[in-house]
């Protein structure tokens, strides 16, 4: 069973305000581009706001909270959602088998998310009810903190989602491999068809490789 689909994690983080080409559409993209700048400005309003009540640690915090969601927001909006969608256009080009059609899913990516918001949220709430007296005044502050801080987690998944998506074709590859040379002993003139089917493997690896190189660029600003 999918618990989340790589389209539900672009929404999520479009609505985080990191920029992702959701339709065909220009005008729904262009919203998009500005429902995202819309974003961006108001959560950095509020750390920098944040940041002046807050002690030097606070302030550390916060700027580095700061620095890194407005670079992430820059990469994302430049580049296309970190050019994760030309990464999917090109590795779902790699064919694996022949007689199959892979399909994507990312639920380890499901797990860590799902993992990551409850243990924030349940954190906070044991925050709340340790120091009760001091948050009272202050939940509405913390509650946009950790609101705060699982936006930012929402950025890294455009590269979580990458690896899975590349470990679970090199796993498919390794399978497909293995099969391969299994089905290969059983002729005569192995040796010929085991060089093919080697030298296919090694093509289909630099595929996987290639589709990876081209979000390099963003994953240097990142």
């Amino acid at each position: 069973m999918e618990l989340m689909s790589i389209r539900s994690f672009l929404i999520i983080r479009t609505l985080g305000g990191f920029y992702c080409k959701l339709s065909s559409s220009n005008l729904i993209n262009m919203l998009l581009r500005t429902y995202c700048v819309i974003v961006a400005i108001a959560f950095i309003t509020v750390n920098i706001i944040i940041t002046i009540y807050s002690p030097f640690i606070g302030r550390l915090h916060y700027g580095c909270l700061n620095t890194v969601y407005f670079i992430t927001v820059v990469v994302n909006l430049s580049m296309d959602s970190e050019r994760f969608l030309l990464f999917l256009k090109y590795i779902k080009n790699v064919h694996l088998t022949r007689t199959s059609q892979f399909k994507d899913q990312v639920q380890i990516c499901s797990i860590v998310f799902l993992f990551t918001v409850v243990a924030k949220v349940i954190t906070k709430f044991l925050l709340t009810f340790l120091f009760i007296e001091y948050l009272n005044e202050w939940i509405a502050f913390e509650i946009i903190v950790m609101f705060c801080n699982i936006l930012l987690c929402t950025s890294k998944f455009t590269r979580m989602m990458m690896f899975e998506l590349l470990w679970h074709r090199m796993v498919m590859l390794r399978k497909t491999f293995e099969l391969d040379m299994s089905i290969v002993k059983r002729f005569e003139e192995g040796e010929e068809m085991l060089k093919e089917k080697f030298k296919s493997c090694i093509n289909t690896y630099k595929c996987l490789l290639n589709a990876v190189r081209v979000t390099d660029v963003p994953m240097k600003g990142l």
